[in-house]
């Protein structure tokens, strides 16, 4: 199962462990986005061609397919949704992530550090449209739409 959690981006602090399969974990189709660079070109009038005066990278929008497990009471769901909103709804944000088989030269404990904005909160609803298959299995599939930062950072961490 692919490591996919809430740090704080300075120190590294675990927030929330989305790979706990007594609460969320990872659905497939993680998709991390395109890394887009946005040009500001200037031009005049009545002359060829034009002079690029700038570039920058805009931020890129992960889909991140979460799925919840059937809990015991709605205090328990109404619980994990509260921890989940919490860190969605901070300004910024860190993701540690190490996907499936990933090693070879980085080695088993190196993770990638996602830095994130803030995101629009979910609620139980946005999953209602998920896929027939997955709610027969009584789970329920939450698509999360989150902006991040284009650039990775590789980190060296202990994994849980």
């Amino acid at each position: 199962m692919a490591l996919f959690r809430f740090v704080d981006p300075s120190t590294g602090t675990l927030r929330l462990d989305l790979r706990d399969r007594a609460g969320w974990y990872l659905a497939e189709g993680l998709d991390l986005g395109r890394r887009s660079l946005t040009y500001k070109w200037l031009s005049q009038e009545g002359v060829d061609g034009a002079e690029l005066a700038s570039t920058w990278r805009e931020p890129v929008q992960m889909m991140v397919p979460l799925i919840l497990t059937p809990q015991s009471s709605g205090a328990a769901v109404e619980t994990l949704m509260n921890n989940l909103n919490t860190e969605l709804r901070r300004a910024t944000n860190g993701i540690e992530y190490l996907p499936d088989g990933l090693s070879g030269s980085w080695g088993a404990s190196t993770t990638w550090l996602i830095n994130t904005y803030q995101a629009d909160e979910v609620s139980l609803q946005d999953g209602l449209g998920g896929s027939e298959w997955f709610r027969r299995q009584g789970k329920l599939i939450l698509p999360l739409t989150i902006f991040r930062d284009p650039a990775f950072a590789r980190r060296s961490a202990t994994i849980i």
